[in-house]
């Protein structure tokens, strides 16, 4: 088991919606907690922190009543903010997703 990188403690690092989180604590590289500015705190991937594309969505698969719904909503926020993804297709680069499609509320019971 790899040790806790404890450098990355208190690093801040922002999303590409602006929004500002500091990573609280270190498990593995797949298991970072960070905590937004209004104290909420979820559980992201160091590479996502790293590029920005990171949110304060919380899923659980198991919660998902339309996964059909799920699917297309995950393709249209991986189309604008998924670096990779904007770089290959250039038609994405500045796409944003309004606040109405934003939320989960649509597919999560």
């Amino acid at each position: 088991m790899a040790p806790p990188k404890l450098d990355i403690i208190g690093q801040q690092f922002t999303s590409l919606k602006g929004e500002t989180v500091t990573v609280v604590s270190y498990l593995k590289a797949s298991a970072v907690t960070i905590e937004f500015e209004d104290g909420s705190q979820v559980v992201r991937n160091l590479q996502h922190l790293r590029t920005g594309s990171f949110d304060r969505r919380v899923i659980n698969h198991r919660t998902i009543e339309n996964k059909r719904l799920y699917h297309l909503f995950a393709g249209m926020y991986s189309r604008c903010y998924n670096i990779k993804r904007t770089l290959k297709q250039k038609t994405y680069a500045g796409c944003t997703i309004s606040n109405e499609w934003s939320s989960t509320d649509l597919f999560v019971g």
